[in-house]
């Protein structure tokens, strides 16, 4: 049988620094690894290489308003090299290498608690997230007699697999102190941008919007009953 050893150090490095007590900003630098490993769909396939990613993070992290004012705010860039990639081939599921990539972008969190009974939330993203090198990527294409033809073809430039450029959440939560317990009342919308499922970027979901709201009752700290919809 086959038999392979995987080994790479990871770290984190960070600093921090207090502008204010309301206002803390940080720089850091983080080394991750994922070992290599077999495909289970064929055994005799050469391992999978270890997948690592240099990942580099500045933000700030405030509250305001004697503390009713929350918003933290961050960038970040990830540097990706040998990313183990699912796919599908006639085979069935595979595991495989897909070169490089280069992710990037800025991510918002925002609180705000005017009284104590009230609560608004907002959570945002914008995603830079490319294939830099992938030159041999596995694709599909339906084809007139039915069925998918699997053929390769060069991701390089093409948008990462799952992975929105734009993603954003608000939320509003109300709390009603009734003579039974308290009731809650919660909506919350999200939206995520178009998704690809593969690394041609041929399958994908169109942008999605999701509505909720719920209702909830608690008599006390052990029971809630809630109603909810989506």
């Amino acid at each position: 049988g086959q038999e392979e050893t995987f080994k790479e150090p990871s770290w984190r490095i960070a600093f921090e620094h207090d502008f204010s007590k309301d206002v803390l900003g940080y720089v850091s630098y983080n080394r991750g690894f994922k070992s290599g490993t077999f495909n289970v769909v064929s055994l005799t396939a050469a391992a999978v290489s270890p997948e690592v990613v240099d990942a580099y993070e500045a933000g700030l992290k405030t509250v305001w308003a004697d503390n009713q004012v929350r918003l933290n705010a961050s960038m970040f860039y990830y540097d990706f090299q040998n990313i183990q990639l699912s796919s599908f081939t006639p085979s069935g599921q595979t595991l495989r290498n897909a070169a490089a990539a280069d992710i990037y972008g800025v991510d918002v969190d925002l609180e705000v608690a005017p009284t104590s009974q009230l609560r608004l939330t907002f959570s945002g993203e914008w995603l830079h997230a490319r294939y830099s090198s992938f030159p041999d990527a596995p694709g599909a294409r339906p084809q007139a007699i039915g069925g998918n033809a699997v053929s390769a073809s060069d991701a390089s430039g093409n948008d990462m697999v799952r992975a929105p450029r734009v993603s954003a959440n608000a939320g509003v939560h109300y709390s009603i102190p009734v003579s039974s317990g308290v009731v809650d009342l919660s909506a919350n919308y999200s939206f995520t941008a178009k998704v690809y499922h593969e690394a041609d970027n041929y399958l994908y979901q169109p942008a999605l919007s999701l509505v909720g709201a719920d209702v909830s009752w608690s008599p006390d700290s052990k029971f809630k009953v809630s109603l909810w919809g989506q």
